[in-house]
C-alpha cells in the first residue's frame, strides 16, 4: 500500500491548513475494518475525511448514502464532526 501525502491548504477557511487522512468507500455497512482504519489515523491525531459514495441501493448496496452517514456519525459522535 502507498501512503500519499496532502497538505492542506492554508487558504482553506474550514481546515485551517490541517492535513486530512481520506477514507473513501460504500460502506455497505461501515463495519469494523473500517472502524479499524479510521480509529489508526485517529489515535495518531490524524485529522479524518470520510467520502460515502451515494450508490443506488440493491442487494449489494442495501443502505443510502444516508443511513450510511447516520452509521458512521453514531460511531464517532465524540468527534467535532464538520460536514
Amino acid at each position: 500500500m502507498k501512503k500519499i501525502h496532502v497538505e492542506g491548504d492554508p487558504k482553506l477557511k474550514n481546515t485551517g491548513g490541517k492535513q486530512y487522512s481520506m477514507v473513501v468507500g460504500r460502506f455497505q455497512p461501515f463495519h469494523e475494518g473500517h472502524k479499524w482504519l479510521v480509529n489508526q489515523c485517529l489515535n495518531e491525531g490524524k485529522n479524518v475525511l470520510i467520502c460515502i459514495r451515494d450508490v443506488e441501493p440493491d442487494n449489494n448496496n442495501p443502505y443510502t448514502a444516508i443511513e450510511v452517514y447516520q452509521n458512521i456519525q453514531k460511531n464517532y459522535e465524540k468527534y467535532d464532526a464538520s460536514y
